[in-house]
């Protein structure tokens, strides 16, 4: 069983160290980046680890696979479910406290986070697959993590605020339909009407923390109209998981939900957003 351990044990301690070394060239000198990028994973975990462990207890190894051990033996051996269940213990109450007293500084702190991650996961696929980059730029994930935390997640925050006020999803003298309906409608503001706003606050905000404010005008004629179609691609694409989260998930939380599922957003649009300022860097004598 040791062996079977080691199979998750060693690719997964080498994917958190290759993740520390995301940002310096000496060793993992920012660690304070890879324990927010594994509580932001102990979040995702949080709704499936119980259903998890139930179903590992329920049925036995042997009616799943006869003569090799279960996924779940594997990862429970391992340790990492019981590091990523205490860690989840641990992170989630103090989370759901500050999002009572603090709503719009917690969501918006979720917004950094996944902000930041969204935009790493952009320059690990432009350096792995597209070639158009040699190395990681934190201060670019910086600015986009800095979006989500000034612009995105409070906006984000009113705007659902304000959906539910208007067409609330759970209204008494509502079918199901009807709450079905109003939640498409809902969703289909926010992936199409929304979308022209987030694009022009994530290219205009990261521009100004990037020392671009000249470039912003000449940015927006060359690259808005491509940022919107990629994030109506991306938007549309988990739509219906979007509808799932408003149908069922208080709207105190949509921010939350809605971040872990926008990863692969921002990645998208933080791309197209920087792809035309790799071609054209700013001269810091000049500018």
């Amino acid at each position: 069983m040791s062996e079977c351990s080691n199979l998750i044990h060693r690719p997964f301690m080498q994917f958190v160290g290759t993740l520390f070394g995301m940002f310096t060239p000496n060793g993992p000198k920012n660690v304070h980046v890879g324990i927010m990028l594994l509580l932001v994973l102990s979040w995702v975990m949080h709704g499936s680890t119980a259903t998890m462990k139930a179903s590992s207890e329920a049925l036995p190894d042997a009616t799943i696979f006869p003569e090799q051990p279960s996924i779940l033996y594997v990862v429970n051996e391992a340790g990492w479910y019981d590091r990523i269940q205490n860690a989840t213990s641990r992170v989630m109450p103090l989370y759901f406290e500050n999002l009572q007293e603090w709503p719009v500084l917690t969501k918006s702190s979720t917004s950094c986070v996944i902000g930041g991650l969204g935009d790493l996961l952009a320059q690990f696929l432009e350096i792995s697959f597209l070639a158009s980059s040699n190395h990681y730029d934190l201060y670019r994930a910086l600015s986009v993590s800095l979006e989500g935390l000034l612009v995105s997640g409070p906006l984000m925050h009113y705007f659902y605020e304000f959906l539910e006020s208007v067409i609330p999803v759970e209204s008494a003298d509502t079918s199901n339909l009807e709450k079905w309906l109003i939640v498409i409608f809902q969703v289909l503001l926010d992936c199409l009407l929304m979308n022209f706003i987030y694009v022009a606050t994530l290219m205009i905000t990261t521009a100004i923390l990037e020392g671009r404010i000249r470039q912003i005008t000449a940015e927006l004629k060359l690259e808005y109209w491509n940022g919107v179609k990629i994030s109506w691609a991306s938007s549309l694409c988990f739509a219906p998981m979007q509808c799932f989260l408003f149908r069922y998930i208080p709207v105190v939380y949509r921010v939350l939900a809605m971040n872990l599922q926008d990863i692969v957003w921002n990645a998208s649009v933080s791309y197209v957003a920087h792809r035309s300022r790799k071609k054209d860097p700013v001269k810091k004598k000049n500018d």
